[in-house]
Parts: structure tokens; C-alpha cells; sequence
């Protein structure tokens, strides 16, 4: 018997979640929140992972609230879900799937490097806009914010690397690492509990060391949180939990 006709309806809430909502309903602490808020505001740059349907775009938009007013956003989204409200938005969409001439995510974040932003939100990076992304991250386009696929903070980076790596195989993969632990400041990973979806963990990334070809990070928040940064031996400063 031939399988039967199935349509998908992806129907996005009309209600957009602010940070206290997010708190109220656990996804992470009040202290966590105004960590990650100060980063943002002082330009760091946030990779934000889970998989699907972990609430990786609700996180985002309710995260990217804390980037000033006085700056100039420039949100590229395959389907339009943040709907941010800042003074200074350029919002633009993919077109991809219409009659129409193709317009991917790559051709909108290399427009997007000329249209002076002061920040870029990504909503996904899964294509060979990887490489651009990461071009933008280390040539002073800093304090950006993107999603990412995985299953942990560091399986972000090494599927990050991946993607870049993968639509140009002719760069060496260790470099794209030391190039991804020069961009990336923070990576937050989003999972999805019963009836929630919470934050797991949050990695400080230092470096990359070549010789042992692994990231240096600190846990800032998660289950490792209590252990030593690696970078202690180096004068560093140990993070602590953020309950």
C-alpha cells in the first residue's frame, strides 16, 4: 500500500517570550539572565545550540533584547520568527523554495557585511554561510548572535567547523577551529525537558590549542561548572556557577 498524502503545518506562537517569561517558566535563572545580558551588551559574541524544538530562536529573540538601542541589527531568518522590536532592525528573509530567483542565506549575510551593521542575528547556520559567518565574526563584526544544531556546547563547535569546512575542503580543519576559538566568546546550549525547554550549559571559549587540537573553555553554567578553568595555569580567572 502507497503511503497516503501528509501535509505539515508549522504555525509559529503569536506570543513572543521576554526574558521573565523564560525565567518563570525555568528555562534559566534570574543571575544567568543578566550574565548573558552583559555580555551581549558589551559585544560578545553568542553561538546558541540544541536540537529541534529546543527553543533556540525563542532563547535568541529573548536574548537579543539586551543589544543597545543606539545599534544597527541586521537579522537574516530562512522563515521570519524573531520579529524583533529595535529602532535600528533591518530584517531580511531567504527565498529559496519559489519561482522566483533563489536568494540563500549566504548571498543575504555577504550583502549583509556592506549594509554597516553593528550586529548580526543568524537564525540558523546549517549551509556554506558558515564560512562567510565566521569571515564577518573575525574581520570586527563582532557581538553577533546565531543558532546552531547539536547536541552539547562542544559539539556545536566541532559541527560549526564542520559546515565551514565542508563547502571549502581545501582549508586545513585546524584552522578553522583556531579560527572559530578566535570568533565565537560564548556558546549556549538549549534542551528540551518535559513541559519545558531549559538552558544546559554555557561554555566561555578561550582558544584552541593546536597541539592537543581541542578547545580551551571554561563551564560558566551547566554541570561542570565547579571544576577549574583550564586556562588556570595561564593567571586566568575561574567562573563561577550561576545558579
Amino acid at each position: 500500500m502507497r503511503p497516503a498524502p501528509a501535509l505539515t503545518i508549522r504555525k509559529f506562537p503569536s506570543r513572543h517570550y521576554t526574558v521573565d517569561d523564560l525565567i518563570a517558566r525555568g528555562t534559566l535563572s534570574q543571575p544567568l539572565a543578566e550574565f548573558l545580558a552583559a555580555q551581549i551588551r558589551s559585544g560578545k559574541t553568542l553561538l546558541i545550540s540544541g536540537g529541534t524544538s529546543t527553543g533556540k530562536t525563542t532563547v535568541l529573540r529573548a536574548l537579543a533584547t539586551a543589544i543597545p538601542d543606539d545599534q544597527r541589527i541586521v537579522v537574516i531568518e530562512d522563515t521570519s520568527e524573531l520579529h524583533l522590536q529595535k529602532p535600528n532592525l533591518l530584517s531580511v528573509e531567504c527565498q529559496t523554495d519559489t519561482f522566483r530567483a533563489s536568494i540563500t542565506f549566504d548571498d543575504l549575510l555577504k550583502s549583509a557585511l556592506r549594509w554597516r551593521p553593528d550586529r548580526i542575528i543568524l537564525g540558523e547556520v546549517r549551509g556554506i554561510e558558515a564560512r562567510t559567518l565566521l569571515d564577518s565574526l573575525n574581520t570586527g563584526h563582532t557581538g553577533s548572535l546565531a543558532t546552531i544544531h547539536a547536541n552539547s556546547a562542544a559539539k556545536a563547535l566541532r559541527r560549526f567547523a564542520n559546515l565551514v569546512h565542508r563547502s571549502h575542503s581545501q582549508a586545513n580543519f585546524e584552522d578553522v577551529e583556531a579560527e572559530i576559538g578566535e570568533a565565537i566568546d560564548y556558546v549556549v546550549h538549549v534542551e528540551r525537558e518535559p513541559g519545558r525547554r531549559v538552558i544546559r550549559e554555557v561554555l566561555r571559549l578561550q582558544d584552541y590549542d593546536r597541539r592537543t587540537q581541542q578547545y580551551e573553555f571554561e563551564t560558566v553554567y551547566g554541570p561542570d561548572s565547579i571544576l577549574k578553568s583550564l586556562h588556570n595555569s595561564k593567571g586566568k580567572d575561574t567562573p563561577h556557577a550561576i545558579a
